[in-house]
């Protein structure tokens, strides 16, 4: 009896699963983005790929010295 249950609730799961769609559209965007804030998140980026590798090349002596 139990398994009769699990199996039909799992066919019901696999339903809804498999119902489920998504749809890329292919429309301009509904909110444009300002150069300000696109320039913002470029500059945000390049410093937060380039913190670590500019860091460790200022501090090459102490990197030496271990």
């Amino acid at each position: 009896m139990f398994a009769l249950r699990k199996a039909v609730g799992s066919a019901r799961l696999a339903k809804q699963i498999v119902q489920q769609r998504r749809t890329v559209t292919d429309l301009p965007p509904s909110v444009k983005v300002s150069s300000i804030e696109k320039l913002l998140g470029g500059v945000a980026i390049t410093v937060s790929i380039l913190a670590i590798p500019t860091y460790v090349s200022c501090n090459m002596k102490n990197y030496k010295k271990t």
